[in-house]
Formats: C-alpha cells, structure tokens, sequence
C-alpha cells in the first residue's frame, strides 16, 4: 500500500468519525424532536459514511493481510457487508423522507432490517480485524482493543433494535450513545493518526509476530 493512499485512507477515517458523530447527534433529534430536516440529513450521513468506510477497510486489509490473510479477508468482506447496508439502508431512508410531487410509500427495508448489516455484520467484521490490529506492529495494540470494544458495542446495538424496537427506550438510546457518540468516533480517530503515521514509514509491512 502506497503512503499516498495510506494519507488519504488517514483523512477519510477523519471525517467516518465526524460523520459517525453527526448522525448519531441527528438522529436522536430527529427521534426525539420529530424534526423531518435532522431526519434526513441522518440517513444522509449513514449513507455516505457507508461509502468513505469502504476506503478505510482496504487500507486496514492491506496493513492486517501478512498477519493472518484468511481472517483479514473475512473482516474485509463483512466490513463491506455493513458498509453495503449503510448506503443502502440511508439510501432507502431517504427516498422515504424526500419530499416529492408524488408521495411515495414504501415498506420496511428489506435489505437492512433492523440494522442487521449496518451495526451487526459491521460490528462483526470489525471485531475480526481488530482482533488482528492487536497482534499487527503497524498500528497500536490498544487501537484493536477499543475496536473490539466497538465491534461487541455495533452487534449490541443491532439486537437493541432487533428485541427492543423503540428508539425512545433509555436502554437502546444510551447504548446508541455510547457507540456513536463515544466508542465510534475515538477508534476512526485514532485509526486516522495512525494511518497518517504509518505514511511517513511506505516500507512498513505487518509479519505475522514471532510467537516463539
């Protein structure tokens, strides 16, 4: 991986943290507010927050590959799994709160339901390659162990949705709170540093460390 791309992958973990952080804002606004503009500017953000993750989740594969190749790929492809549910599902949000001549009514998202991809197969996926981000010399130790954090917070988050259904329960909302506002944000941030660090060393590789 080039330190070109390890710069911009840096910078666009930069604004998934500050977008993870606006839609979480937004969206108990627009819960609890019933304010249709905080409405859709959320789903507005999770779709394009599912888009910018993907360029994250390639640099993270390319850094992880050399310290375990199968399970930096299963991170890789269920971490586009959930990046695929974000656009999808804010994508799909958005036709139905995006005024137009002829109102247009739809079911329930098929594709997403209940954040299923969105906060289940991403909080898998990101747990994998933080557990991999642990044993990697590229990226700092404690980086993995507040993703794992993250990953077991996004998997809570969905069986909130899933079992709890209300967004107005202080249970679900608190939980939401503490990935979106907290736990979200600290890691993007932080990967984004350490990103942008390891472009001032290209030659960086990650062998898998001698267990020995």
């Amino acid at each position: 991986m080039s330190a070109a791309y390890r710069r911009f992958a840096g910078m666009v973990s930069y604004l998934v943290a500050i977008g993870g952080l606006a839609y979480s804002v937004l969206f108990v606004i627009a819960v609890k507010a019933d304010s249709g503009a905080a409405e859709t500017a959320s789903w507005t953000l999770l779709m394009v927050g599912g888009l910018l993750s993907t360029a994250v989740l390639v640099a993270l594969y390319q850094l992880l590959r050399d310290v375990e190749a199968g399970f930096a790929m299963w991170g890789l492809l269920l971490g586009f799994v959930g990046a695929a549910g974000s656009i999808i599902h804010g994508g799909f949000e958005l036709a139905r709160v995006i005024p137009s001549e002829v109102p247009l009514t739809l079911p329930a998202n098929p594709v997403d339901p209940r954040g299923l991809l969105t906060f289940g197969a991403a909080g898998v996926g990101l747990t994998v390659l933080s557990a991999l981000i642990r044993r990697s010399p590229a990226l700092p130790s404690g980086l993995g162990g507040l993703g794992i954090v993250l990953g077991i917070l996004l998997v809570l988050v969905y069986l909130g949705r899933l079992f709890i259904v209300d967004p107005n329960e202080p249970v679900l909302l608190g939980l939401a709170a503490i990935t979106g506002v907290l736990a979200h944000p600290a890691f993007f941030l932080w990967l984004g540093a350490s990103l942008r660090r390891a472009a001032e060393r290209p030659g960086l590789s990650s062998p898998a460390p001698d267990r020995a």
